[in-house]
């Protein structure tokens, strides 16, 4: 604003000085006129004087005014950036070998058990036996361990399990073209379990002089049934019982119950097929029972071990038995003398 005030001032004194410029310019015109006049013959003429009475208008510039340079505007408030969005979970690809297994028909190579031969549910002696198989059992072999020393077998009441090799008699060329265990695997996993041999059960019955109990020594039996003497022209049988509360719990304990008996040291195998039928004999009880004849023997002492072990847990109403229960095996024994 100051330096505009400067410039308006001195355009105003420009126009003074020329306003007066012209007032003596007009006052010299006028007395050179008279002196012209004013020779000895010359015509006397008035000096005339021409006053400007006022100055020239003067127009004022008009004051530019300030335009602002900008409007300030305000500055939105600021939009805050989204937050980025994980990614999802990354759920891992299986893995699937290009060269995986395919199954393939397991070909029917049968055998036949040596001698007395445990079952077990591994290729090796570290593993659990569930069973023990006679001599003369019938089976098929599906397939070997990599030593090709234990036999993955399948019995004819549909379970699967191992047996040392060399007690098994069988086709050795036919074991030659069996599938390795990978593919076996494979084929067992889709192929149906084949269905089990149904078991026959027996009337149950009343113990008869020639019946034994395996287990005639422990305490609560040894006054009842203890110390027998049977004739060497009777039929021996050894049994054993078990009781329950209901017949769920009596089947629980006919599917998942292994039995070990031997008689001087001579496994007793076929105990799975002399099982009676369940017998109700109160109105809270059930037994089943097994009766494994042994014919007529010699007269002589003879002594029976017994073990009892299960796959699953039971219970009979009042304990539980096997993995994770109260009790995971029975054991006893029977004396008895034939005459």
């Amino acid at each position: 604003m100051a330096s505009t005030s400067t410039q308006f001032g001195q355009g105003q004194r420009n126009r003074r000085q020329k306003s007066v410029g012209r007032f003596l310019v007009l006052i010299i015109a006028g007395l050179s006129l008279t002196a012209a006049g004013c020779g000895l013959n010359g015509q006397k003429v008035a000096t005339q004087f021409v006053i400007l009475t006022s100055e020239p208008t003067i127009t004022i510039a008009p004051i530019v005014s300030m335009t602002p340079r900008f409007t300030a505007t305000l500055i939105p408030t600021a939009t805050p950036i989204p937050s980025e969005t994980l990614p999802a979970s990354l759920t891992p690809t299986p893995f699937i070998p290009t060269t995986a297994p395919t199954a393939t028909a397991i070909p029917a190579v049968r055998g036949t058990v040596r001698s007395t031969a445990n079952f077990r549910t591994g290729p090796g002696r570290d593993f659990e036996a569930q069973d023990q198989l006679a001599q003369g059992t019938e089976l098929t072999i599906l397939s070997y361990n990599d030593t090709q020393e234990w036999f993955l077998v399948r019995l004819d009441d549909g379970r699967s399990g191992w047996v040392q090799a060399n007690l098994i008699d069988t086709d050795s060329e036919a074991v030659q073209v069996l599938p390795p265990p990978q593919l076996t695997a494979v084929a067992l996993a889709t192929l149906p379990p084949a269905p089990p041999t149904p078991v026959p059960t027996l009337t149950w019955r009343a113990t008869r002089t020639g019946d034994i109990l395996a287990y005639c020594d422990l305490p609560a039996f040894a006054a009842t049934a203890g110390n027998k003497t049977v004739n060497s022209s009777s039929e021996v049988t050894v049994y054993w019982t078990w009781e329950a509360t209901t017949p769920e719990q009596i089947q629980d304990q006919i599917d998942y119950a292994i039995y070990e008996i031997k008689l001087n040291g001579k496994a007793l195998e076929e105990w799975r097929n002399y099982r009676t039928a369940v017998h109700r004999y109160s109105a809270t009880r059930y037994e089943v029972k097994w009766l494994v004849p042994v014919g007529q023997l010699e007269a002589g002492e003879y002594t029976i071990d017994y073990k009892l072990s299960w796959t699953q847990r039971v219970e009979d109403g009042t304990s539980s038995f096997g993995p994770g229960g109260e009790e995971e095996t029975n054991t006893g024994s029977c004396k008895f003398t034939v005459r």
